[in-house]
């Protein structure tokens, strides 16, 4: 059955073949604001929504989630450890990036994963470290180079333009500098220890 019951001088409610519509009108036709479909998806700003929740429309979109007194939080719950979570940025209703947990069931691993590519970009592994090519990293940064042209950079420290310029690593202990690797602007090179110990090259076995 279908009805209509005007709830404001300017909103109404309707029924009809199971779906549910708010609807509002200033004057003249009365435009859908909020539908609930036969499967109870909800839509606004659309009357067939495809997802739980669609939200749609012209001009610029936005979700806002506000505390007055504590903490605001959006959850993203999956089912169990054999699924994944996802937070998707989609253009055109076309996947492109994504943050994700549980990706392929693989325990509790934090990837950006470009659906450019279908591939996984960068991991962060609990307790462990940050992965770049790698879902497995071992450090707390490693990096993980597969087949890359002969002379091509896995890294890049850009230095700027400037006559002053460098790049540095930097090794600290305790937050106290120990020693840097250091590029001048001109292409020098120097490795320098910043207290009393000693620059020594040598080869080390697995253990160091």
């Amino acid at each position: 059955a279908a009805g209509n019951a005007e709830v404001a001088r300017t909103w109404f409610t309707h029924s009809s073949e199971g779906i549910f519509s708010i609807a509002h009108s200033a004057s003249g036709t009365p435009a859908i604001r909020l539908v609930i479909a036969t499967d109870g998806k909800v839509g606004i700003g659309t009357t067939n929504p495809a997802y739980n929740l669609q939200v749609k429309g012209a001009g610029s979109q936005s979700i806002s989630v506000s505390s007055t007194s504590t903490h605001a939080a959006v959850r993203i719950d999956r089912f169990n450890t054999s699924q994944d979570a996802n937070l998707i940025f989609t253009t055109a209703g076309v996947n492109k990036w994504r943050l994700a947990t549980g990706l392929a069931g693989d325990n509790e691993k934090l990837s950006i994963y470009d659906d450019i590519a279908d591939a996984n970009m960068m991991t962060f592994l609990s307790a462990v470290g940050v992965g770049i090519g790698t879902d497995t990293p071992g450090a707390k940064l490693e990096v993980a180079v597969d087949g890359l042209a002969y002379n091509a950079p896995a890294m890049i420290l850009e230095m700027g333009t400037s006559g002053a310029s460098q790049g540095v690593f930097e090794f600290q202990s305790n937050s106290v500098a120990k020693g840097r690797i250091r590029a001048d602007e001109d292409g020098t090179m120097v490795i320098s220890s910043m207290g009393s110990g000693d620059i020594l090259f040598r080869q080390d076995d697995a253990d160091g």
